[in-house]
């Protein structure tokens, strides 16, 4: 489920540029190749299950990071790495499998409703029809900045984890 918000937080924060300059797909793009995005984000989900949470995401081409609430979701462009920190604990899963965001991040960006946007921040909901909860959210301080280049921010580094942490790889 954490996996599920932080993905969904990441697309809203590339809906922000989409929708702020009309020809989405190309936006997007040229979001995604020219350099760096940074955010805050908050959250909170209505449902069977209520979850809130707050956090920062740094996006850099097809890698992501979000940290929040215990929890790092990271993504070097071909690995999800799913970190919980307090249980010592790592899923990592193929960032190119049918369905993932990565691999089509505008399937959800078109289920985004009340989709409100400035010069740094943005807002809106997403429902899942699935269970019927929505999640709103909100980004703010949203900057952008010049690459790093470096892949490795976006890896979890299974050698430097201790013995007793437990990392399950399902790639």
């Amino acid at each position: 489920m954490r996996t599920n918000i932080s993905l969904l937080l990441f697309a809203a924060l590339l809906s922000l540029a989409a929708r702020a300059q009309g020809d989405a797909t190309a936006y997007l793009k040229s979001l995604l190749d020219s350099g760096r995005v940074t955010a805050v984000y908050n959250f909170n989900v209505e449902g069977s299950t209520p979850l809130s949470g707050c956090g920062t995401a740094v996006l850099e081409g097809n890698c992501l990071r979000i940290n929040g609430g215990g929890m790092q979701i990271l993504c070097d462009g071909s690995a999800i790495y799913t970190v919980d920190t307090e249980k010592k604990e790592v899923y990592i899963e193929k960032a190119d499998s049918e369905g993932s965001l990565l691999k089509d991040p505008k399937s959800l960006l078109a289920s985004i409703k009340d989709l409100k946007y400035g010069a740094s921040s943005v807002s809106g909901s997403l429902p899942n029809p699935q269970d019927g909860s929505v999640l709103h959210f909100v980004l703010s301080d949203i900057r952008k900045a010049a690459p790093k280049n470096d892949p490795a921010e976006f890896r979890f580094d299974a050698a430097s984890a201790g013995t007793d942490w437990v990392i399950t790889d399902l790639r």
